[in-house]
């Protein structure tokens, strides 16, 4: 091989090098996976910095939600109102060969659930929604019981 044969090989070994794209972000886990609309969570996997873009966090039932990631591997979020079980996925957008690439990461899977009740918010305490709960079990166990003539 001449030394104009070598050069030229390695020349476009470098070229096809540096002109791959970045690899797509990939999740790993998210903790805590059972949160409440307000909550913040932590996604961790690789490849949510690419660019100096903020990341979109989608989550299953409500619009994405802009982020600037707190590492390579770690992107912090606040789970927003209106968000419902299901899939979680980031998409980065970097700049590949002066064109845009937007990538999306698999999905992973959080339990969205209401946050607990809080009884003494609304005046209620322990015994009166005890009453509540008894008084509208009496009043459907009535009502079957009249469906049903017993």
């Amino acid at each position: 091989m001449t030394g104009l044969t070598l050069c030229a090989a390695l020349c476009f070994g470098l070229n096809a090098l540096a002109q791959s794209p970045p690899p797509p972000p990939a999740i790993s886990a998210i903790t805590p996976d059972r949160t409440a609309p307000g909550d913040l969570i932590t996604i961790s996997g690789e490849g949510f910095a690419v660019s100096s873009e903020p990341v979109l966090v989608n989550f299953s039932s409500s619009g994405p939600v802009s982020v600037t990631p707190a590492g390579e591997d770690t992107i912090l979020v606040t789970v927003p109102p209106g968000a419902k079980t299901g899939p979680v996925t980031v998409t980065t957008t970097a700049t590949h060969e002066g064109q845009p690439l937007v990538q999306t990461s698999n999905a992973a899977d959080i339990l969205v659930v209401w946050k607990r009740f809080d009884m003494n918010r609304f005046g209620l305490y322990a015994w009166d929604f005890y009453r509540l709960v008894a008084a509208g079990c009496k009043g459907l166990l009535e009502a079957v019981r009249r469906k049903e003539g017993l």
